[in-house]
């Protein structure tokens, strides 16, 4: 669904949502732009290296190529969820009880975080990031900050990392909510439980991507130059983006369990009556109705089975697996190969 112009907005942009707005009308791809961004903050960095002696020219230092472009992969994968949330919305659609018009302004809801609150939670991320390098220790270990060219080039890096993260970190919030609300008006149908797949699919996404640029950093970057603030950020940043995951869905959950006890009160009742009439017809001595009694006594407990087994939470069957891997197994393997390089193995 294409949010249209005129409509009634009810609140202004965040400048997350303007930036996307304004690369969405540029005549390429937006990931393009992205990897442009990361590509040219690297290169300046790398190109700054080499020229104060911090590691021999031609050498590539993945740790640095990973720090100078993670806000470009941040603010490229949430302009990927924004752009698929509003694709997505349209077959989610139906199961809202609402008008086109209160439609348009559900979807520019869900996908437009609030302006004044995103730009108060990037001068947070510029503080934090302020106070996490005066109080840092030196940054040797790591390369950085190693000359006065470098320290300009280093300090617009994190500067514009935690300017980005703040931002983001707040339209993730905003999202989750916003979708969590949505899913609570839907008309749930716990028969077809198909169509409310389409966002646990796109959220699950996220979570994989932002789990993988975590873990990225974290094994690239020099063990001596991490500190508990760094891992701290990448608890956050892991803690967000699964909320974005479970929150939308414990909403829908609420919905589809509330639906389900309904039907299968609906179901005993109708199986208490059936068994009332059959006890009736076996004490009149009665029983040219008992036929269609059984029958419709086995009806209802096909449907008792159908809707004890039927789940409600709006994922496959393999989404919990899925998600489970991609978190653990590389803490797993992690771990092994510390213990297998503390034992000298």
């Amino acid at each position: 669904m294409v949010i249209q112009q005129t409509i009634l907005r009810p609140y202004p942009p965040s400048w997350v949502d303007w930036l996307y707005d304004w690369i969405e009308r540029k005549p390429v791809p937006f990931g393009l732009l992205y990897v442009a961004m990361g590509l040219w903050f690297f290169t300046a960095e790398t190109l700054v290296k080499w020229w104060d002696g911090s590691y021999p020219v031609g050498t590539i230092n993945l740790f640095h190529f990973i720090n100078s472009s993670m806000f470009a992969i941040g603010l490229g994968l949430v302009h990927y969820l924004r752009k698929s949330a509003r694709a997505t919305f349209v077959h989610f659609r139906p199961f809202l009880p609402m008008n086109d018009q209160d439609s348009d302004i559900e979807c520019y809801k869900l996908t437009t975080a609030r302006s004044h609150w995103a730009l108060l939670a990037s001068l947070l991320g510029v503080s934090w990031a302020l106070l996490q390098h005066h109080t840092a220790p030196a940054k040797e270990t790591s390369l950085m900050f190693t000359s006065l060219p470098a320290s300009v080039i280093d300090m617009i890096i994190l500067l514009v990392f935690w300017w980005t993260l703040g931002g983001l970190i707040y339209w993730l919030i905003h999202y989750l909510r916003a979708s969590e609300k949505m899913h609570r008006k839907s008309n749930a149908d716990l028969m077809r439980p198909q169509a409310l797949y389409v966002f646990s699919r796109l959220n699950l996404r996220i979570v994989i991507g932002v789990t993988f640029i975590n873990y990225a950093w974290l094994y690239f970057a020099p063990r001596q130059s991490l500190q508990y603030s760094d891992y701290l950020t990448c608890l956050v940043a892991e803690l967000v983006v699964l909320a974005a995951f479970i929150w939308p869905a414990w909403g829908i959950h609420g919905v589809l369990l509330k639906e389900k006890r309904r039907l299968q009160d609906e179901a005993h009742s109708k199986i208490e009556r059936l068994v009332t009439q059959l006890y009736v017809e076996i004490d009149m001595g009665s029983y040219q109705q008992m036929d269609g009694v059984f029958k419709g006594l086995v009806a209802l407990q096909t449907e008792t089975a159908l809707l004890e087994r039927s789940s409600t939470w709006p994922w496959p069957v393999e989404t919990p697996r899925l998600l489970a891997t991609a978190i653990f197994v590389p803490i797993l393997l992690w771990v092994a190969q510390r213990l297998l390089e503390r034992f000298g193995i």
